[in-house]
């Protein structure tokens, strides 16, 4: 219900919603759970999405610590809030911490993924052939995930595809 009212711009209404599933997340499953850490990352999303990353700011924080004490999976991707923190930090211009967070999400994926991660920007006209290329090189697992769009008015996070 609380990611509706966010995508019809019901804010209030929406925080509202993810305050009483925090309580009730609590009471059924004890402080810090995933819910929990899901819930918090929304209530960061919603103050992003008013243009108040300084309210954010905590929100991205405290998921990320809560997420801390599970093991990652698709449930709880650290670099979930840590993306979403890392931006809120870049857009109070606080560009040492963004770096920081930017750098340990590619430190995750490093150690998850092995040294022979890389992330590469193409234009999109050559994304095929590029791609097309490192895989005649042997790097069988080269995939497109996503795409630079122009920039709209709106705020929004960043989103890759899996």
């Amino acid at each position: 219900q609380s990611r509706v009212k966010i995508a019809l711009g019901r804010y209030d209404e929406s925080l509202e919603l993810l305050h009483h599933a925090i309580a009730v997340s609590r009471r059924w499953h004890g402080p810090d759970n995933l819910r929990e850490m899901t819930a918090t990352i929304d209530m960061g999303i919603v103050c992003w999405l008013r243009r108040d990353t300084t309210a954010a700011l905590p929100h991205f924080r405290r998921a990320l610590e809560i997420g801390a004490k599970y093991p990652a999976s698709l449930v709880n991707d650290p670099n979930v809030p840590r993306n979403y923190l890392a931006a809120a930090y870049a857009a109070k211009g606080r560009l040492a911490e963004a770096r920081e967070e930017y750098r340990a999400q590619w430190e995750y994926y490093r150690d998850r993924y092995g040294e022979e991660f890389r992330l590469a920007s193409v234009p999109a006209a050559h994304a095929a052939d590029c791609i097309a290329a490192l895989r005649g090189l042997g790097y069988t697992r080269t995939a497109s995930i996503g795409r630079v769009l122009p920039a709209g008015q709106a705020m929004e996070p960043i989103y890759l595809r899996t």
